[in-house]
């Protein structure tokens, strides 16, 4: 919205090789409190909504209240558009005779998603959006909407990026929902995926460095490479014949993900499927099991991490369809060979998993697409009348600012 903290440079990271994009936070205590002159409530699962501290206003920058260029004025009529968002979600939750959380349910269930919108504005200038994407996904997982959620949010994006390179590049919030998202439905097929090559990293006695200028004088390059591509082959091998255990909520929206991009960037039909499910899924479980508690701390030591990063590095410039060109890493360009051998394979894979006849099979098999998640039904609607409460001064602040 083009707002925030001084102090705070702001902006999304690139998905670049060997960016790993963070898994949600893990489950945390949360302490009872008031919301909205709510009932307490404690949650086992959630993250706890952090108390507001003394800080300076938001930080409205010149060009959004004077703007001087079209995108100046994008940003001046997303600021206006949540102060209307916020304003409606906030008179709507003071006027009204119902309990709060019932209400509040209503707002954020309500198909234009204003309330959310609002919301997640706030989330972005506190930079807290893990917890509140948590507990977001969580509330529409628990009503069965989490699909109306997700595409509203991610067709948004693609209707307003500029050209193809710049598409659900940064960690915007409809990125950082659908990475939520992911996490909490894919967790079990990471499992089911990541060990196989992490057991064959730890197979291997020696280091699989293949950068001549950090690998010892002992250490054969050329032979390390070899292996770590046959490890990266065995690892596509096993993604590509577990389509069908792939969750198929995952599926359902990047498949639609992947028609409203076509219309919108032909060319990125299928790159942008390999954005998600490598860049966005696979490679951050790869460079951090740990986090994503795929394996235990302690298992993996320098050499396995760093095996583990070259065989990410490998797989997103195939999702990406680009070559390694030896600017930067020469040693690298061994992978192309590879890369082009596979393309053939990735686009069959591709095919298979956003077959909408596969995906509506898998969906009658599973019986549907929701995670397990029924302790957050209650809690995550008492989260965020929490987290509204928390953050009424900045909504008053940004509600007041004029325009």
């Amino acid at each position: 919205s083009g707002i925030r903290r001084r102090g705070n440079s702001g902006g999304g990271g690139s998905a670049a090789a060997g960016d790993a994009a963070r898994p949600p936070p893990s489950a945390r205590s949360e302490s009872s409190g008031a919301f909205l002159g709510g009932p307490g409530h404690s949650s086992q699962s959630l993250p706890v909504v952090k108390h507001q501290q003394p800080r300076s206003a938001p930080f409205i920058p010149p060009e959004v209240l004077n703007p001087q260029t079209p995108q100046d004025q994008l940003k001046r009529d997303e600021l206006i558009e949540t102060q209307a968002n916020l304003s409606q979600l906030i008179y709507a939750l003071q006027d009204s005779t119902d309990a709060p959380e019932d209400k509040l349910a209503k707002l954020l269930l309500d198909p234009s998603l204003s309330a959310v919108m609002g919301l997640c504005a706030i989330s972005s200038i506190e930079d807290d959006e893990d917890d509140f994407a948590r507990a977001v996904i969580a509330f529409f997982d628990a009503h069965s909407s989490v699909q109306m959620l997700l595409r509203r949010f991610t067709t948004k994006e693609i209707t307003i990026a500029k050209t193809s390179s710049t598409l659900f590049r940064d960690m915007s919030m409809a990125t950082k929902l659908l990475s939520t998202y992911c996490f909490c439905t894919g967790h079990e097929y990471l499992k089911l995926i990541v060990p196989t090559v992490i057991h064959q990293i730890r197979a291997c006695n020696n280091s699989l460095e293949v950068n001549p200028s950090r690998a010892g004088p002992d250490v054969d390059v050329h032979e390390n490479m070899n292996t770590l591509l046959t490890i990266a082959d065995t690892l596509l091998t096993k993604v590509f014949s577990t389509v069908d255990q792939f969750p198929v909520g995952i599926r359902q929206i990047l498949t639609h993900i992947q028609k409203e991009t076509a219309a919108a960037f032909p060319e990125m039909k299928d790159v942008i499927l390999g954005v998600f499910i490598f860049l966005r899924f696979l490679c951050p479980a790869l460079v951090s099991p740990v986090n994503y508690g795929i394996v235990e701390d302690g298992m993996l030591n320098r050499e396995h991490q760093r095996a583990l990063i070259l065989i990410s590095k490998l797989l997103q410039n195939l999702a990406n369809n680009v070559e390694f060109d030896g600017s930067k890493e020469v040693y690298m360009t061994r992978c192309n060979k590879f890369i082009v051998n596979n393309k053939d394979r990735l686009h069959t894979f591709y095919d298979s998993f956003s077959s909408e006849e596969d995906i509506f099979k898998a969906i009658k098999v599973s019986g549907g697409v929701r995670f397990e998640m029924k302790e957050q039904k209650i809690s995550s609607l008492l989260w965020i009348l929490r987290y509204i409460n928390s953050k009424q001064a900045i909504i008053a602040e940004l509600m007041a600012v004029k325009l």
